[in-house]
């Protein structure tokens, strides 16, 4: 039954979770430890030179944090799931299949900067999921969008995330109140660094300025180091399963409220954008493709729940290994 992901109870996808959060912070502290802070001058978000240099410096306090919010991420995203009754039926799927996508794509030289990225857009999706369907609170929309608001200062591409922004907006709500809490939720981190350079000497709209500048620069981000021929097999698996999870999606949309309609529409869009605007951009990083992987994430438990059993445990199976190759 545990090969059966969609059929895991909490403590057989707690104990996956674990195991593979294990392996991969091993072998991220492992990366890290290989890379001096002095061999960064790329990094160009404003926290990223830090993050890095921490991770350097304090190899083994870095590897427990990764630890943390890889469990963080996968329990965050899965819950929000359940909650929300993202499927017509229940599942602790995303429990795994988060984790592995997380071991998978999110383990490299800058490992604690990426698992923070899919921390943040965990909460980010968690909290605009509750939103949209249980609560017109608005604490949950601002609490998201500072999330979102934050990722820009980690990793220069995600400041293409703000542009989902009035998509996530139109999903939401199209009243003038919430547009307001989400836009001062997602300008709060920017204009928190803004004004903190400012008081420290810098220009203020220079200081906003050079982040939009930053968008554009090449990052030291090697896609063909990156992509090695085991993560090549573990996306090509997640796109086949992602697909498979539309089509499936399609056919019982109907069977869902509204609110939870409308959350796999922003989902699918927003997926699409930011695809889009990171093949574009020369900032691109192993973030990126992360962020769209978490995006991804919450749509694949339905391949599990729909497809036989025999082709589920299969897929299953083939995703562990990889991800475990990949690492």
């Amino acid at each position: 039954m545990i090969l059966d992901v969609a059929r895991h109870k909490f403590h057989e996808s707690l104990i996956t979770l674990i195991i593979i959060a294990i392996i991969a912070v091993v072998r991220g502290a492992m990366l890290t430890a290989g890379v001096p802070a002095a061999e960064t001058p790329f990094a160009t978000a404003p926290l990223q030179p830090a993050i890095d240099s921490f991770a350097a410096s304090h190899t083994i306090i870095a590897a427990l944090l990764s630890l943390v919010l890889i469990m963080h991420s996968s329990l965050r995203l899965a819950r929000a799931t359940v909650r929300d009754s993202l499927y017509a039926s229940r599942t602790m799927a995303a429990i795994s299949l988060t984790a592995i996508i997380l071991a998978g794509f999110a383990i490299c030289s800058h490992s604690l900067q990426t698992l923070i990225v899919a921390s943040l857009l965990a909460e980010m999706l968690a909290r605009t999921f509750h939103y949209m369907t249980h609560s017109s609170r608005l604490h949950y929309l601002f609490t998201a969008m500072l999330a979102l608001g934050a990722l820009p200062l980690v990793d220069s591409s995600l400041l293409a995330m703000l542009i989902v922004l009035p998509i996530l907006l139109i999903f939401i709500r199209a009243q003038l109140r919430d547009i307001l809490v989400g836009i001062t939720g997602a300008a709060l981190p920017i204009f928190t660094y803004c004004y903190i350079m400012w008081c420290c000497g810098e220009s203020f709209t220079g200081t906003a300025t050079a982040l939009w500048d930053n968008m554009f620069i090449q990052s030291s981000f090697e896609l063909g180091d990156y992509l090695s021929l085991s993560r090549l097999v573990l996306g090509g698996v997640v796109l086949f399963v992602q697909l498979c999870a539309l089509l499936l999606h399609r056919k019982e949309a109907m069977s869902l409220t509204l609110a939870t309609r409308n959350i796999w529409n922003m989902l699918y869009l927003v997926l699409l954008v930011l695809i889009a605007a990171f093949v574009l951009l020369p900032s691109t990083s192993a973030a990126s493709i992360v962020a769209v992987l978490m995006i991804s994430a919450t749509a694949l438990p339905l391949f599990f729940l729909r497809m036989d059993t025999v082709v589920a445990v299969i897929t299953y199976i083939v995703l562990v290994i990889f991800s475990i190759v990949a690492i």
